[in-house]
């Protein structure tokens, strides 16, 4: 018995429309679907490399606020990706909130970008450096 991949990645909205709009402008996702389960809608996601999100847009019964880093369940997600510099000017030309500007990290040999989703959510970008 074994697991073999991440199925998807859920993410929940406060604007369902904005963050659709965000992960296609943002990361090249395409919708693929959506669904409605009563309180909530679902609307799927992927990637050309097939990655799958799926955001939930509980219709307002989300309340926006911070909280300490601390008491998030959710960190971040990490894609890794091929080609770090091209990805860092693409997301600053589309206006892109960075919270980590493209950064070396030599003790996990890893370059980095963190930018913010629209639902205040950690987005990280990571390469292997040479």
């Amino acid at each position: 018995m074994k697991m073999t991949k991440v199925d998807h990645l859920g993410i929940n909205t406060l604007d369902i429309e904005e963050s659709v709009k965000y992960y296609t402008d943002m990361f090249d996702f395409r919708e693929t679907g959506r669904a409605d389960m009563g309180p909530l809608t679902l609307v799927y996601m992927e990637n050309p490399e097939g990655i799958v999100l799926e955001l939930y847009d509980l219709r307002g019964n989300v309340i926006p606020g911070e909280r300490p880093e601390a008491l998030q369940g959710f960190r971040h997600v990490a894609f890794f990706v091929d080609d770090i510099k091209a990805w860092n000017e693409r997301l600053k030309s589309k206006g892109a909130e960075f919270t980590m500007e493209l950064t070396r990290m030599p003790q996990i040999k890893r370059d980095g970008i963190l930018v913010k989703d629209p639902n205040g959510y950690i987005i990280e970008l990571t390469a292997e450096y040479k």
